[in-house]
């Protein structure tokens, strides 16, 4: 998802926010999990009544690694790449926090296309010969649209 903010006019002044679409709040991923949790307890202790006691430990493995696996679902969808546009610099925070700055009058935007039909396209912004790939989480169209509207940011600087 791609969110602007700012004048996004040829050289002007803005920021843009890329985002991975989320499906499911952190809230969401809650409901689900104590969901699944209260199923596979009672279960698990239905199982435990009946005698059969060695099912309980498993019900917690399971548990933990569905926990795991949405909380890490829920991290990865929470990271941010801002590309901020000033009068004479670009700046890349990616999502890890590093920031990359280049700029604006040599700053060149690229959208390469994939190696093979299962591949997907990348977009590539650089100057001088470093280059840095924005918009991962994005999908084909999002990512094509992102390109053209970072050309026309960059067409007035």
């Amino acid at each position: 998802m791609v969110t602007t903010q700012g004048n996004v006019e040829p050289g002007g002044h803005c920021r843009i926010f890329i985002r991975p679409n989320r499906s499911l709040s952190w809230r969401g991923a809650l409901r689900v999990f104590y969901a699944v949790a209260a199923v596979s307890a009672a279960i698990a202790a239905s199982f435990a009544w009946l005698g059969l006691w060695l099912v309980a430990p498993f019900t917690g493995i399971e548990l933990m690694a569905l926990g795991g696996a949405l909380y890490y679902c829920a991290l990865r969808g929470s990271r941010v790449e801002i590309i901020s546009f000033g009068s004479d610099e670009v700046q890349v925070q990616h999502a890890d926090g590093r920031r990359t700055c280049f700029q604006r009058g040599w700053l060149r935007v690229r959208l390469v296309p994939p190696a093979n039909r299962h591949d997907r396209s990348r977009l590539v912004m650089g100057s001088h010969g470093r280059t840095v790939e924005v918009g991962a989480c994005l999908n084909e169209g999002e990512r094509r649209g992102l390109a053209q509207q970072l050309k026309i940011l960059l067409a007035g600087g």
